[in-house]
C-alpha cells in the first residue's frame, strides 16, 4: 500500500519532461530543476519572504553606502578646512 502511494505521489510530481543537452551534466540539470519546481510548489511563501528580505536588505546596504560616502565627504572637507 506505502508503495502505491509513493507512486501516486510520483506521478502527480513527475508528470513531464524536460530535454537536456547531452554534454555529461543531466543529472544535474534535471536535479536542479526537479529541486527549483519542487521548492516554487511547496514553498512559495517562503521564497517570496526571501525575496522581500533580501530586497529590504540591499536597500539597506545602499542606505549604508549612501551615509558612508556623505560621512567620508564630510570628513575630507573638514580636513580641507584645516589646512
Amino acid at each position: 500500500m506505502k508503495q502505491l502511494q509513493i507512486t501516486n505521489i510520483l506521478k502527480q510530481l513527475c508528470n513531464g519532461f524536460i530535454p537536456v543537452k547531452r554534454d555529461g551534466n543531466c543529472f544535474q540539470t534535471a536535479f536542479g530543476f526537479s529541486f527549483i519546481k519542487l521548492l516554487l510548489i511547496n514553498y512559495e511563501d517562503y521564497i517570496m519572504n526571501l525575496i522581500h528580505l533580501l530586497i529590504k536588505y540591499n536597500l539597506l546596504i545602499q542606505e549604508v553606502e549612501q551615509t558612508f560616502k556623505i560621512f567620508k565627504l564630510i570628513i575630507y572637507n573638514q580636513k580641507k578646512n584645516l589646512k
